[in-house]
């Protein structure tokens, strides 16, 4: 073994005794070799390198989030109050509560159907861009006018923003018979 070798299996094996309680099923060769390893806790085995296991501080890929395993750390399994808004319940228990995926979910209240980022989701907790009070009351206004139209304009969105725009978010944007148009409800 190298140097490095040697460095790396002393320093995985140090984070190995942190994961005191997971059983290596597969004798150590070399830092090139995956080891097979249990996890009593999320009764998952899985293969990982000794480096792996050194950069993850001895801890399960499964039970820090990297590895999705239904029944026991996906979005559904850790936020069950937040899976009835989900459009397809079966996105609930395909990705973990940290993704960055988009899903789409529809509000309870006003029907509306929109996407949202998983990590936003969990974080936040579910709001709804057109009926939510975390919105303004002339936003709302907008919104349920927009969606009331919607059949007649091209094209809408909620909270613009242009790459000419310098950072200003434009509270409405639609596009009828060819002509856009932005609407500012309370800003300048």
């Amino acid at each position: 073994m190298t140097d490095k070798e040697v460095e790396v299996f002393l320093a995985a094996r140090d984070s190995l005794k942190q994961m005191q309680s997971n059983l290596v099923l597969k004798e150590y060769i070399n830092g090139n070799n995956p080891l097979k390893v249990y996890c009593p806790d999320c009764k998952q085995t899985f293969s990982t390198y000794m480096k792996v296991i050194k950069d993850n501080h001895g801890c399960c890929p499964c039970c820090k989030g990297g590895i999705v395993v239904k029944g026991f750390n996906t979005f559904g399994d850790l936020f069950p109050d937040l899976v009835k808004y989900f459009k397809n319940k079966e996105d609930a228990f395909s990705y973990s509560y940290g993704s960055g995926e988009k899903i789409e979910v529809k509000c309870p209240n006003c029907g509306m159907e929109f996407k949202v980022i998983l990590n936003h989701l969990s974080k936040r907790g579910f709001s709804c861009p057109m009926c939510s009070d975390k919105v303004s009351l002339p936003n709302r206004i907008l919104r349920t006018f927009l969606k009331f139209i919607s059949k007649q304009l091209n094209e809408y969105d909620f909270e613009k923003e242009f790459d000419w725009s310098q950072g200003k978010v434009y509270d409405g944007y639609f596009v009828k018979n060819s002509k856009k148009y932005l609407v500012e409800m309370q800003g300048e």
